[in-house]
């Protein structure tokens, strides 16, 4: 039996309605997150230039929870293309356009908005709104900023001195590899702050950023291998690490390698510069791909 005009058009519409609701889940997923990273770089580039109220201007657009961005609700995705199949495209509209906010806001860009507030640049200098919008990036597992979040409950800015908070942040950001948390984290183990003093698991994390090319936690790590803390005394070591961190234009380590060096005899000290030489020939072989 041939259909009738009437439900040829029906099916009509609804054919056409699943390709526009196709399309625009095309164009949410293409265009939002490739203006999110623009608006983004612009920022950063402002801030580079010392441009910091243009900068602040920027971060906060990203970074301000429920502005249009990129796409993580794949349920209302799904029900905006289930809307246009059968008929309803401004609720299919919705639905798919709507799934272009995030839950919590940009998290670089609150990284970089609670430094400018912390150091008040473009801003006037706010520890409270610094702790805000750290939190807000640390909550979306920001490492950076969960770093900084430790640091104010350390220093007990905006928030009461606690180091069971300080410590529960900076081992998330540590736990996924950035060196300035691992750093804190290896000093929280050799002060025993909220731990046990353990200066073999400070050993450890301090090892881990020290390898990142981390000038304190170098530094750091020349001071245990010469005190003989978590590891045994080793002078080669020690100097061989100060002189990584001096190179970087560390102060301290400068220092901690020439009063080293008076306990050294010469074949030790070229031993541990040979040492400190094919680290860095390493470390410049991984960086450009080397084997």
């Amino acid at each position: 039996m041939a259909q009738t005009p009437t439900k040829q058009f029906m099916q009509f519409w609804k054919v056409a309605n699943v390709m526009v609701g196709v399309a625009v889940l095309l164009f949410t997923f293409s265009v939002f997150p490739a203006r999110t990273k623009a608006d983004f770089e612009e920022g950063r580039q402002a801030y580079n230039k010392g441009d910091y109220v243009i900068a602040a201007e920027e971060f906060r657009n990203l970074a301000d929870p429920g502005i249009v961005r990129e796409s993580d609700n794949s349920k209302s995705v799904i029900e905006g293309i289930w809307d246009g199949f059968i008929g309803f495209l401004p609720w299919a509209w919705e639905k798919i356009s709507g799934s272009a906010r995030p839950r919590n806001g940009h998290a670089p860009a609150q990284l970089y908005l609670g430094m400018m507030y912390a150091l008040g640049r473009g801003v006037p200098q706010d520890y409270s709104e610094a702790f805000k919008w750290f939190s807000l990036a640390a909550e979306q597992g920001d490492a950076a900023a969960q770093n900084s979040l430790a640091s104010m409950y350390i220093d007990g800015k905006a928030v009461p001195q606690d180091y069971a908070e300080a410590l529960k942040w900076v081992r998330m950001a540590a736990e996924q590899g950035d060196a300035d948390a691992q750093n804190n984290l290896a000093r929280m183990y050799a002060l025993g702050r909220n731990v046990p003093q353990d200066y073999a698991e400070a050993l450890k994390w301090v090892r881990m950023a020290a390898e990142q090319g981390h000038a304190a936690a170098q530094n750091s790590l020349g001071m245990m291998y010469f005190n003989g803390q978590g590891v045994a005394k080793d002078y080669v070591q020690a100097h061989m690490w100060y002189n990584l961190a001096a190179a970087q234009g560390h102060d301290a380590a400068k220092n901690s390698r020439g009063i080293a060096e008076k306990l050294m005899s010469r074949n030790q000290i070229e031993g541990a510069q040979r040492l400190a030489t094919e680290w860095m020939e390493k470390q410049f072989k991984k960086s450009t791909g080397e084997r």
